[in-house]
């Protein structure tokens, strides 16, 4: 197994308890395709991090309604961001556009009064 193996399986567990509230080892291995002990692991490494409780052989996510520490968050769904960030690499960052946008606002403005005090001037 691979790390991203494991890293897309754990994020794979967070999504399903996050759909389904609180699930067995048991039933995750199943939806997932792995035995309940490689499940066991991941929960084990889920709940090392806070983000997800154990009890009693089921799981469920360790606080849903309450937002995770970060570092427990840099670990959530790690694959996706890495996909996001792939993704978006390229483009211009907000603040640059919005500058421009604003440069340009600025311009158009000016042009505008220097417009108009040359037409009342005449």
């Amino acid at each position: 197994m691979t790390t991203d193996e494991g890293a897309r399986r754990r994020d794979q567990i967070v999504n399903l308890l996050s759909a389904y509230g609180e699930l067995s080892a048991k039933a995750m291995a199943d939806m997932l395709a792995v035995t309940v002990q490689t499940v066991r692991a991941d929960l084990r490494a889920l709940d090392d991090a806070a983000v997800v409780r154990r009890r009693h052989g089921s799981a469920r996510l360790a606080v849903p309604a309450e937002n995770i520490g970060y570092l427990p968050r840099m670990s959530v769904s790690r694959s996706e961001k890495d996909r996001i960030g792939a993704a978006v690499a390229g483009l211009r960052p907000i603040v640059e556009v919005m500058t421009i946008n604003f440069s340009l606002l600025a311009l158009d403005q000016v042009e505008d009064r220097e417009t108009v005090g040359t037409d009342q001037h005449d």
